[in-house]
C-alpha cells in the first residue's frame, strides 16, 4: 500500500485530513476561484404550452375536460438547473381561500416532475391561492390579517399573490433540479379546471444553463 499526503500550498503547509467516513475534510471557498472560466449562464423563461421560449405562457385556459400542461424540458445541448418557480395569480377582490377570486377549484393545479423513472408530483391539486403560498413556504412574507401575502395593483387595479418555490432550499439541492440535456425530464403545470375568469395567471422559472468545458481539447 501507498501513503500519500495532500498538503496545501501555502506557508502553512496544511495537510488534509480524512474523517472515519472516508471523506476528506475541506473548507469550501467563499467565493469563486480565480483563473477558473465559469462556464454557467443564467436561464429564465416561463412555463409554455410547448416547452419552448416562444410558446403560449397565458394560464387562462379551461382544462376541466382535457387538462392542459405548462411545462420546460431538458435542453438538447446543454444542463439546465431550476433553482425556483415563480407563481403570480392576478384578479380582484382575492382573499387567500378562493383561487383568484373564482370559487376553489374542484380537481386543482397539479405541479410535478417527470423523467425516465416516471413522474413525481410536488404538488397534487393546488386549489386555492393559499395552496399556493403554502406549497412556497409563505414566501415571499408580507403584509398581515386579509392583506397577507397578497400584493396591491399588480395589474391595473387588480391584486396578486406572488409565491416563489425555492428548490433549492425546500429540497436540499444543492445546485436546483437537474435536467440532463438530451434527456426526458420535464417540469411540468397540468391545469384540470376553469380558470378563464380571474384576470391573470403565469409561472416563471429560473436557473442556470451548465456550458461545455472550455478547458477540455476538441477532438
Amino acid at each position: 500500500m501507498i501513503r500519500a499526503k495532500i498538503i496545501g500550498s501555502g506557508p502553512e503547509r496544511t495537510e488534509v485530513g480524512v474523517e472515519k467516513s472516508g471523506a476528506m475534510s475541506v473548507v469550501e471557498r467563499p467565493f469563486p476561484p480565480f483563473g477558473v472560466q465559469q462556464n454557467v449562464r443564467p436561464f429564465r423563461q416561463f412555463l409554455t404550452d410547448d416547452g419552448t421560449p416562444t410558446g403560449n405562457s397565458d394560464m387562462l385556459v379551461d382544462g376541466s375536460v382535457t387538462p392542459i400542461d405548462f411545462f420546460v424540458e431538458a435542453p438538447q445541448d446543454r444542463d439546465l438547473y431550476v433553482t425556483r418557480v415563480s407563481f403570480i395569480v392576478v384578479d380582484q377582490n382575492m382573499s387567500l381561500n378562493t383561487f383568484g377570486n373564482i370559487s376553489s377549484l374542484t380537481n386543482g393545479l397539479r405541479l410535478f416532475y417527470t423523467d425516465e423513472l416516471g413522474e413525481v408530483d410536488i404538488a397534487e391539486a393546488l386549489q386555492t391561492n393559499f395552496d399556493i403560498v403554502r406549497l412556497c413556504s409563505g414566501l415571499p412574507s408580507f403584509g398581515d390579517g386579509t392583506t397577507a401575502f397578497i400584493a396591491n395593483n399588480v395589474d391595473f387595479i387588480s391584486e396578486g399573490i406572488i409565491p416563489v418555490l425555492d428548490l433549492k432550499d425546500t429540497f436540499g439541492f444543492r445546485w436546483g433540479l437537474e435536467f440532463r440535456n438530451g434527456s426526458t425530464q420535464k417540469l411540468v403545470l397540468r391545469i384540470r379546471d376553469d380558470i378563464t375568469g380571474i384576470d391573470a395567471m403565469n409561472v416563471i422559472i429560473y436557473g442556470f444553463l451548465r456550458l461545455e468545458d472550455q478547458s477540455k481539447p476538441k477532438v
